[in-house]
C-alpha cells in the first residue's frame, strides 16, 4: 500500500476534477485504489465514480465528500468522518466502517454486502434504509432500525450479524 504525497494526492484530485469538468474528454478518473489516505483531509471532495477499491482510508476526513458511484469496495473507512457524505450508488462490497461517522450520509442505491458497520454513528437523516444491499453485514444494535425499514430486509435478515458497537 503505498502513501501518498500530498502533491501527488492533489495532481490526481486535479486530474479527477479536470475529468469530470469536461465529461471524460480531459483529466483522468482518479484512481487511488490501494493507496494510504489514513488520516488524510478530504472534505467536500468530488471523488464521482472514483476508484479507491482496497484504499486505506481509515480516521480519514471525507465529509460531505462526493463519492457518488465510486468504487470503495474492500477499503478500510474504520473511524473515517462521512458525516454528510454522498455514498449513493457506491460499491461498498466487504468494505470496514467500524466506528465511521455516517450521520447525514446518504447510502441511496450503496451495495453493502459484506460490510462491518459495527460501532458506526447512524443518524435518523442518514439514508441508510435505502441502500440498494445489505447481505452478510455486520452492525451494532444502534443500526438495526434503519435496517429493518429496508424492503429487502425479510430476504437478508438471517444473513445481518448485530454485534455490541465495542468489538473491533
Amino acid at each position: 500500500m503505498k502513501k501518498l504525497t500530498q502533491e501527488e494526492l492533489n495532481q490526481i484530485l486535479q486530474q479527477h476534477s479536470l475529468w469530470l469538468e469536461t465529461e471524460g474528454d480531459q483529466g483522468a478518473r482518479a484512481d487511488l485504489s490501494r493507496a494510504d489516505l489514513s488520516h488524510v483531509q478530504l472534505t467536500d471532495v468530488d471523488l464521482y465514480c472514483a476508484n479507491l477499491s482496497r484504499a486505506n482510508l481509515s480516521h480519514a476526513q471525507l465529509s460531505g465528500a462526493q463519492l457518488t458511484g465510486a468504487d470503495l469496495s474492500h477499503a478500510d473507512l474504520s473511524y473515517a468522518q462521512l458525516s454528510g457524505a454522498n455514498l449513493s450508488y457506491a460499491d461498498l462490497t466487504r468494505a470496514n466502517l467500524r466506528r465511521a461517522d455516517l450521520t447525514s450520509a446518504n447510502l441511496a442505491q450503496a451495495d453493502l454486502t459484506s460490510v462491518s458497520l459495527s460501532g458506526a454513528r447512524i443518524s435518523t437523516d442518514t439514508r441508510l434504509h435505502q441502500c440498494s444491499v445489505f447481505g452478510h453485514l455486520t452492525c451494532s444494535p444502534e443500526a438495526l432500525p434503519w435496517l429493518i425499514l429496508h424492503p429487502q430486509w425479510a430476504e437478508c435478515k438471517s444473513s445481518v450479524a448485530v454485534v455490541e458497537g465495542s468489538q473491533e
